[in-house]
């Protein structure tokens, strides 16, 4: 029969190690997505989108599923609440599975049945706002802060967003000569 130290053992070791899969599989994705970003190889730009949507749905979901059982066991058995950060993960990953599954997925379908590089351009840039909400939830995971660092956080990414926008925004073209 199974010990509680057991049961925690376990539960602590499935949370490690879908932690673990889950970053690496981000970085895997995050590192295809940089291989193609310039868009100048359509038939590499295809591979990515099959090579992504292979990976997401063979390790990225199992992993994150795998680490919120595994932190849920032990929060459980620990009888604690979880944190305000706990909060915020589990937030983030509902919103990246159901992107994924609403949004991503039939992106790719499209892009395989529908060639042509807009399609997959379509897919890889969803790909990348898809890996945003993850990578967060992961430093959320190590860094585990308080609400109100978790306030602060989100004030300063969505001050460095806009940054990011207005930077990318085109500016009025100075008249030409006629």
């Amino acid at each position: 029969m199974a010990t509680i130290m057991d049961l925690l053992l376990v539960s602590g070791l499935i949370h490690i190690i879908g932690g673990l899969v889950w970053a690496g599989s981000v970085a895997v994705l995050g590192l295809i997505l940089l291989s193609v970003a310039d868009g100048s190889d359509h038939e590499a730009a295809r591979r990515a989108v099959d090579e992504a949507a292979l990976i997401d749905r063979c390790a990225l979901r199992p992993a994150m599923l795998a680490t919120v059982a595994g932190g849920g066991g032990l929060a459980w058995a620990a009888g604690a609440l979880p944190g305000g950060w706990a909060l915020v993960v589990l937030a983030l990953m509902g919103a990246t599975l159901t992107l994924g599954i609403t949004v991503l997925r039939p992106a790719v379908e499209m892009a395989r049945h529908v060639p042509g590089p807009a399609s997959v351009r379509r897919v890889l840039g969803l790909a990348a706002i898809h890996l945003a909400p993850q990578a967060a939830a992961l430093a959320l995971l190590v860094l585990r802060p308080g609400m109100s660092e978790i306030i602060l956080l989100g004030g300063l990414v969505a001050c460095l967003g806009l940054a990011v926008a207005l930077a990318r925004t085109p500016g009025e073209e100075p008249a030409r000569a006629a």
